[in-house]
């Protein structure tokens, strides 16, 4: 079993590559922390460790996008509410806007 770690440490990360390049972060993260695994049965502690933090900045800057995502979203429709006189509603989109980590927005970490 132990003779096939170059063959599953080569698939995952051939698997985490491809993912990466069709921009499927939840695919690739998931490679990657598997890859940690292999790294780790093995011994290999300081590459498990390097495996499990870019799964983690994958993971981070995917959240990240969706926080984007949203706050570009509500933002919108806040300003629309406010337009059409929808003042409850604009208050909502407020208060979703409120609720987003300010410093989530302001960083991007360096994907692998």
């Amino acid at each position: 079993m132990q003779g096939r770690y170059p063959e599953a440490q080569a698939a995952y990360q051939k698997a985490s590559d491809m993912y990466g390049e069709l921009g499927a972060r939840q695919g690739m993260a998931n490679c990657l922390i598997w890859l940690g695994k292999v790294h780790r049965m093995q011994g290999r502690y300081p590459d498990a460790q390097v495996a499990y933090q870019k799964a983690s900045d994958v993971q981070l800057h995917r959240l990240q996008a969706q926080y984007s995502d949203a706050h570009k979203a509500f933002s919108g429709a806040k300003i629309t509410f406010e337009e059409l006189g929808s003042v409850h509603k604009a208050a909502y989109c407020s208060e979703v806007l409120d609720s987003i980590p300010a410093g989530i927005l302001a960083s991007t970490p360096h994907l692998p």
